[in-house]
């Protein structure tokens, strides 16, 4: 049993839902058939139920890349072997509006942090990138659900605010968003040899901050999840 998500291996599916917040896990395990919460220490609610009789585990894994890595690490352990991200982003696009979705097809981070931590440093720099036919999948599953997402690149960033200067950077470099995790699911997933896919909402932009309310990024996640859900568990 991993030492923070203390649960067996039969107690976890294949595929994964990851979420920052434990309410959000919460939320989207009342789309699935007899939910069971199967770890609630340190706060990394992880429920295991039923979609079309395919088990499906959705867990929270806190903010930025340390606490993702724990998770994504432990729930390996247990067996996962394919995880999609729904989180969150600021915009540094005008081409991005708070409510949209962002589906990212590759994750910048400054060198070093969390990833820097499993690559060695001075040599190389991680492609961290999602697996090509899980981003296929949640693209194809989201344009039939008639929510046409955007894609794009994103940096990962581990602080939760970014300053003027490298903003404008970030702008020049045709970066779309920036998040806390997505580097690290990438990545993580790339080194651990199972496969990752991301959904971002854009709930502000990165010069000022949030403008969604919580309760609708609540209601955005749980409605990009029952899609992202459906196309997983398709008999």
């Amino acid at each position: 049993m991993p030492l923070h998500i203390k649960a067996e291996p039969s107690e976890v599916a294949e595929t994964a839902i990851l979420v920052s917040e434990p309410e959000h896990s919460t939320a989207i395990s009342k789309i699935l058939k007899s939910p069971k919460l199967v770890n609630e220490n340190r706060g990394y609610l992880t429920y295991t139920g039923l979609y079309n009789d395919k088990a499906v585990t959705v867990s929270a894994h806190g903010l930025g890349g340390p606490s993702t890595s724990i998770v994504i690490e432990e729930l390996v352990q247990l067996g996962v072997k394919s995880m999609i991200n729904i989180g969150t982003a600021l915009s540094l696009s005008e081409t991005l509006k708070p409510g949209d979705l962002l589906l990212p097809t590759a994750a910048s981070y400054m060198p070093g942090g969390t990833i820097g931590e499993y690559v060695p440093q001075g040599y190389i720099t991680l492609s961290a990138t999602p697996s090509f036919e899980l981003l296929l999948m949640a693209y194809d599953a989201l344009n039939t659900a008639g929510v046409k997402p955007i894609t794009g690149p994103v940096f990962s960033s581990d602080m939760n605010s970014l300053d003027a200067d490298l903003i404008e950077e970030l702008k020049r470099l045709k970066i779309l968003a920036a998040d806390m995790e997505t580097a690290t699911v990438f990545g993580l997933s790339l080194i651990r040899g199972i496969r990752a896919a991301g959904v971002l909402i854009i709930v502000g932009d990165a010069q000022r901050g949030p403008l969604l309310k919580k309760e609708e990024i609540v209601n955005k996640i749980s409605n990009v999840a029952s899609y992202l859900i459906a196309a997983l568990s398709q008999p």
